[in-house]
């Protein structure tokens, strides 16, 4: 898979809808949107972008039943739902929100550690889960709680491998849940940002940063450099898992 498939396809197909707008038959199909559809595009063979204002447990139900039954081989066996469970201090999602998607699924909330206080080993960013609400609505795992894996990738340009927790092949298929959010490198946030650096465990992390050079501790790289090894290790998550992706960004 080209990088540049990659990202398209991510992008078309992590939104937020009881209808597509990824083609319209006409002008009028944008009316309800109330802004114009920039990107519409009338090719049938184009991702499907779902999209709703309501930000509800409700919404969200109608967005998975919707996507399920669009591609219904997609989410199944054991499920994981690969979210942030996010710092004291920063914005996070409602767990009325993550608790439908687990509830509909059965799944278990997944993260990796994180280099901040209270993310930075497994005991306390359990803890941080349940003070935060989400043990409250599914189990919780903290994926390199034992340790790490490696994700190979198949035509890298920075990195031929990621790094992500051990726990992380326990999974069959994963629904990425994320709220939309900037990285300080412009071109990620959201869904690329939860496939690459809070895909990986520590070391991964360290490693993404460091453009694969080191696993030990976190060491600046250019942006350049750190842009193309997230690409390469987005790409890593989605082909370990491969066609067993959903999408969804608040």
């Amino acid at each position: 898979m080209k990088r540049r498939t990659l990202l398209q396809g991510i992008v078309a197909t992590s939104a937020f809808s009881v209808r597509s707008f990824a083609y319209a038959q006409s002008a009028a199909d944008t009316e309800p949107f109330g802004f114009a559809l920039e990107h519409r595009t009338d090719r049938r063979d184009a991702p499907i972008v779902y999209f709703v204002r309501d930000v509800t447990p409700e919404a969200l139900e109608r967005l998975y039943a919707t996507m399920q039954k669009a591609a219904p081989d997609v989410i199944g066996g054991k499920v994981a739902i690969k979210m942030s469970f996010e710092s004291d201090a920063a914005p996070r999602l409602d767990p009325a929100l993550v608790g439908v998607l687990a509830k509909k699924t059965d799944a278990t909330l997944i993260d990796n550690n994180v280099y901040s206080a209270r993310r930075d080993n497994a005991k306390d960013h359990r803890e941080l889960a349940r003070d935060h609400g989400y043990a409250a609505v599914a189990p919780i795992d903290i994926l390199d709680a034992d340790g790490d894996m490696e994700l190979p990738i198949t035509g890298g340009v920075i990195l031929k491998h990621a790094m992500t927790g051990k726990h992380f092949a326990d999974y069959d298929s994963v629904i990425s849940l994320v709220r939309f959010k900037p990285h300080y490198l412009p071109r990620y946030g959201g869904t690329l940002k939860n496939l690459s650096i809070c895909m990986g465990s520590l070391a991964g992390k360290a490693w993404i940063h460091s453009g694969g050079k080191v696993s030990s501790h976190y060491v600046y790289s250019d942006e350049n450099t750190t842009s193309q090894a997230m690409a390469d290790a987005a790409k890593g998550a989605v082909d370990a898992k491969k066609n067993r992706w959903m999408f969804f960004n608040v």
